[in-house]
């Protein structure tokens, strides 16, 4: 992941700072807090805290985060030397709130396919991946964007906590909407026998968009 991350960020800072200096809006994600608090005590983090304090636990996770921390840095260093940055957090895109679309390739969209197709999931209490609609997400970024204030500061793009799910919670609604609609999902998987493909769970995704995620996600 240090290619693209950290020596494709480096590429977009020399363009950034070639003749006349562009702004940078980096994507960036909220595993740059990793496991902090086992190590920090901390049960909080805002946004312009230093993300320096949780190196311990990010030393010992997966390459993804810790190259998206290392980008962070890199890029800071670049804003301290006058480049203007926009920093945004994301949270994990799971899927459009209107059209249920997502990304079939990604691990959340797999986990939904076999815990539906399966009819269970796993017992993981308290497992928030701060699931956010990916259209929130960008209608979020291009707002904020276009206001001058915003340069030079991070935003965490994720649910509040009241209302960042759980994944017994997501699995519970998804329960819910399965076992009122499980009769019309076999008539569109076009069988009786009850599967579960990857078209059926777009449509799950999309009925739990419009049932949840407006209220869930947006302000």
């Amino acid at each position: 992941m240090k290619a693209p991350n950290v020596e494709g960020l480096r590429e977009i800072i020399k363009l950034a700072g070639a003749e006349r200096t562009k702004g940078l809006a980096l994507l960036s994600t909220i595993s740059v807090y990793s496991w902090g608090h086992i190590f920090t005590g901390k049960t909080v983090m805002l946004e312009s805290d230093d993300i320096e304090q949780n190196l311990m636990s990010v030393s010992k996770d997966i390459g993804y985060v810790r190259s998206k921390w290392v980008m962070e840095a890199v890029a800071d260093l670049a804003a301290k030397e006058g480049l203007p940055l926009i920093t945004y957090r994301l949270g994990y895109a799971m899927c459009h709130s209107e059209t249920g679309a997502s990304a079939p390739y990604q691990w959340w969209s797999g986990l939904v396919k076999n815990c539906v197709e399966f009819k269970s999931y796993p017992a993981l209490t308290e497992l928030r991946e701060g699931l956010i609609t990916v259209d929130f997400m960008t209608k979020a970024m291009a707002h904020i964007t276009k206001n001058k204030d915003a340069l030079g500061k991070k935003f965490n793009l994720i649910a509040s906590p009241e209302t960042n799910l759980t994944l017994e919670d997501f699995f519970g609604l998804m329960k819910n909407i399965i076992r009122l609609l499980w009769k019309d999902f076999r008539i569109k998987n076009g069988g009786s026998n009850g599967k579960m493909t990857v078209k059926t769970v777009s449509i799950h995704l999309q009925v739990f968009s419009k049932i949840t995620c407006m209220k869930v996600y947006l302000p």
